[in-house]
């Protein structure tokens, strides 16, 4: 029996991130195929949040009784 089922990735330099590739034969999967783990070190980056993206109340209005009264 050959081996059919294969890890696919898309850009050679991640090569290096694959560790490990199993196949596990008798899977219950209703399928011809076998059931394939691979295990992948990635090293992730964070994310810089944008500064000063707060939306500013403009709080002289609560000074307006009417607008007040609404905000309550």
């Amino acid at each position: 029996m050959d081996q059919i089922d294969h890890s696919a990735i898309t850009i050679a330099n991640f090569k290096s991130f694959i560790t490990d590739t199993r196949t596990y034969r008798g899977a219950d999967i209703g399928s011809d195929h076998n059931l394939v783990i691979a295990n992948i070190k990635l090293k992730l980056c964070r994310v810089a949040k944008p500064m000063g993206t707060r939306e500013k109340y403009d709080v002289s209005k609560l000074r307006n009784p009417e607008v007040r009264k609404e905000f309550v």
